[in-house]
């Protein structure tokens, strides 16, 4: 068991050297910003990423409008990883939403 554990350790370090072979998609602020964020956070645990490489790999991912609204926040914010998240899931959860009400709308009509 120990020789695995050592094994694993060193599969863990050569994947931190070169990067995940898993890399996170990007997310360019169209679709289901939970399920991005999700899968995003289970990839930074399974890499047992620091919340400094986090913000790298997310920064590095968010596309287009996604982006735009990343690079609005404060400055003091994009260095907390959990406020970027809570700021990103405000933003999009808001616009799904309107979106899922513009829709019901022109059903109706």
């Amino acid at each position: 068991v120990i020789s695995e554990e050592k094994e694993s350790g060193k599969e863990l370090m050569e994947a931190r050297k070169h990067g995940p072979v898993i890399q996170p998609s990007e997310f360019s602020g169209s679709g289901d910003w939970t399920m991005w964020i999700r899968k995003f956070q289970h990839l930074a645990e399974l890499y047992t990423w620091s919340n400094s490489e986090k913000l790298i790999w997310l920064e590095s991912k968010l596309t287009d409008q996604a982006g735009r609204a990343f690079e609005t926040l404060d400055e003091s914010a994009k260095e907390d990883f959990s406020a970027v998240v809570d700021a990103l899931m405000r933003r999009f959860e808001q616009e799904a939403k309107q979106q899922l009400f513009q829709e019901k709308l022109l059903a109706y009509e």
